[in-house]
């Protein structure tokens, strides 16, 4: 539900009761994909995921006519023809500030690329984070204690989302496991346990 977050997650042979400040629910299968809270949630049925935070701000120009068909690293044209730019990558903990010195660079890279947004006007910033595994890469794992809970981890959910949406739905509904999906368990972060 928006705005509530869990608070508890108790677990029996059969379904799983989850508690929020105000409400609670049961359900049979468990999917804990909440981004920087994952860590946190998945520890209450059986699962250690670590993740962390990574900074990235990004630059909005105003709009303008289209020049620019495909996106690049750093830069990428709207349908509206605003223009998006940024590539940076911080660890700044969970700091969502903009920093004057990060966008100077990220606007100077743009123009490099593209001399022409020099005389753009710049509508807005922002800072956001991402939310990374040590690797950089996705977690997949259900929890050997309480079968059919599960934990999803990945910071780039768009260009996942086609996985997510088909195979990740076999593998928690029809508990078929992918071929390769070993290679996503978190014991790929501790050798001893991955041999």
């Amino acid at each position: 539900r928006p705005e509530q977050s869990v608070q508890k997650i108790e677990c029996s042979s059969n379904d799983f009761k989850i508690e929020t400040g105000t409400h609670s629910f049961n359900a049979e299968k468990l999917v804990i994909a909440c981004g920087l809270m994952t860590t946190k949630l998945a520890r209450m049925v059986g699962m250690k995921v670590s993740v962390i935070p990574e900074r990235g701000q990004i630059l909005v120009t105003e709009r303008t006519s289209r020049v620019f068909n495909y996106p690049t690293a750093g830069i990428r044209q709207n349908y509206d023809g605003s223009f998006m730019l940024g590539s940076s990558h911080e660890a700044v903990g969970y700091n969502i500030e903009t920093s004057y010195e990060v966008l100077q660079n990220i606007a100077k890279r743009a123009i490099r690329i593209l001399p022409s947004l020099k005389n753009l006007q710049l509508i807005r910033s922002w800072a956001a984070l991402r939310v990374l595994t040590p690797d950089q890469k996705p977690v997949y794992l259900e929890s050997d204690q309480y079968p059919g809970a599960h934990a999803i981890t990945s910071h780039s959910g768009v260009s996942l989302a086609s996985i997510h949406s088909s195979i990740l739905v076999e593998w928690i509904l029809e508990e078929r496991i992918p071929l390769g999906f070993t290679a996503f368990h978190p014991k790929r972060f501790n050798v001893q346990e991955a041999i």
